[in-house]
């Protein structure tokens, strides 16, 4: 069993599959194929991945933690000691107040040659590859979940009632409605677009389970279901009289979208502003453009009178069903933590004995030569001002 852990958390699979995804993430990129994210072998090596990670820690983390649990032993014939003057004529006492002095926590033992002092620093560090490993891990099944996510589009303007889309019902169960209360462009104190905003309320069987607004980079979340801003139509709502029994009435016109009303007349309509729209006119071969101000007529040509009626714009809203996605949050939080781990502190070790007729010894070790000559040298200077 040890053996087939090892071979399943080998380095060498691990930056194949790395590779393997990657390529993945290549071609959906270049080709803008989503979909592989959802498909069986994008899953499968996620599984694998996943697999490769779980073993590695469960394969070193139990060294993590024996480290984390060393105690001081009696050892006066381990090598690598060195004799420290600065300590010549130290008590036990000193010794100890330094290394607290110094972060250190600290663990003795003693017998009938001498004692030892074990000190420790940075435990957090030791676990913070694991703490990293747990959050991809996490990661991971959070992906996964999303992979199965279904998301479909909806259109409508202000006080319209639609249903959720087929696929994102299916999921999420039947009986919800999206009722757009009111969907605007917001502008900044320049004058330029700041954002679109809708305005709704998410019902289910008619009662209100969630309710804000929806904007660009600001979805509204109801549990696992998201609902994004995704795009937005212009119309403008237009009234004629005086082209023919069949022509007249209202229409609502796109924005810079010509729109045929009749054989000889043309309409686009382009906004202005609130009250105001820009409309231009091809008829009988002539082409003009009119301003139009809101609940005023405006008498054209040959008996034709037109009427702005003010905007009838659509929203278009994304929503998206991921039972996931807080899980890979989650992650991110884990991922983070495990950061402050890894640069919080270095692991460090200080072992000192002294035998009964003679002067301390100590030997330092830390996996970075620099933070141990440091170390040496910090212990040092603490020692001479005592």
């Amino acid at each position: 069993m040890h053996k087939f852990l090892r071979s399943l958390a080998s380095l060498k699979l691990a930056i194949y599959l790395l590779a393997a995804m990657a390529g993945l993430y290549a071609v959906a990129a270049v080709y803008g194929d989503m979909e592989i994210y959802s498909s069986w072998m994008f899953r499968l090596l996620m599984a694998v991945f996943w697999l490769n990670l779980f073993s590695c820690t469960v394969l070193h983390l139990p060294g993590a933690w024996r480290i984390s649990r060393r105690k001081a032993k009696a050892d006066f014939a381990g090598s690598g000691y060195e004799n420290i003057a600065q300590a010549e004529n130290c008590s036990q006492d000193e010794i100890t107040a330094v290394l607290k002095k110094m972060g250190f926590k600290m663990d003795t033992a003693e017998n009938e040659q001498g004692i030892c002092i074990f000190a420790q620093k940075g435990k957090a560090s030791l676990f913070a590859p694991h703490v990293l490993h747990l959050a991809i891990l996490i990661i991971i099944i959070g992906a996964f979940l999303v992979s199965f996510a279904v998301s479909g589009a909806v259109i409508c303007t202000d006080g319209q009632k639609v249903a959720l889309p087929s696929a994102v019902a299916a999921k999420i169960g039947e009986g919800y409605e999206i009722v757009v209360e009111k969907f605007e462009t917001v502008y900044d104190d320049q004058g330029a677009v700041d954002n679109w905003v809708t305005t709704l309320d998410l019902t289910k069987d008619g009662e209100v389970v969630a309710s804000g607004q929806s904007m660009v980079n600001h979805p509204l979340i109801y549990k696992d279901l998201t609902i994004y801003q995704n795009s937005y139509k212009y119309h403008f709502l237009l009234s004629l009289e005086g082209v023919n029994a069949e022509a007249d009435g209202v229409y609502s016109l796109p924005e810079d979208l010509a729109v045929d009303v009749s054989d000889d007349l043309t309409l686009i309509a382009h906004g202005l502003s609130d009250e105001e729209v820009f409309v231009h006119v091809r008829y009988k071969g002539e082409e003009q453009t009119y301003t139009l101000i809101l609940g005023e007529p405006f008498a054209f040509k040959d008996g034709i009178s037109m009427e702005y009626g003010g905007e009838n714009n659509y929203t278009i809203l994304q929503i998206k069903y991921a039972q996931g996605s807080k899980v890979v949050f989650l992650g991110f939080i884990i991922a983070c933590l495990a950061s402050v781990m890894f640069w919080s502190s270095r692991y460090r070790e200080i072992y000192l004995r002294q035998a009964k007729d003679g002067a301390w010894q100590g030997r330092v070790y830390c996996k970075s030569p620099e933070i141990m000559r440091k170390m040496k040298e910090d212990f040092e200077t603490n020692l001479r001002g005592k």
